[in-house]
């Protein structure tokens, strides 16, 4: 398992190298909805090479930050 704060490029290929099975991102890498997955950016191509490679991908990342004070 890999344990990052962004998932980008250099971290899965880290991941690929290192087998792991899982990585764990603090921002998850989707925000908006997505209708295609092309080599078209940096993006997509995190998403092809987690795919393609098998490795899962967890995302804690919460809206606590946004959350009004009490």
């Amino acid at each position: 398992m890999l344990l990052t704060i962004d998932l980008t490029e250099a971290v899965v290929e880290e991941a690929v190298k290192l087998k792991c099975s899982a990585i764990v991102a603090y921002h998850p890498p989707i925000f908006k909805p997505v209708r295609r997955i092309t080599t078209a950016t940096g993006r997509e191509r995190v998403l092809l090479r987690v795919m393609s490679a098998g490795i899962a991908v967890y995302s804690p990342h919460t809206a606590i930050d946004s959350a009004r004070a009490a």
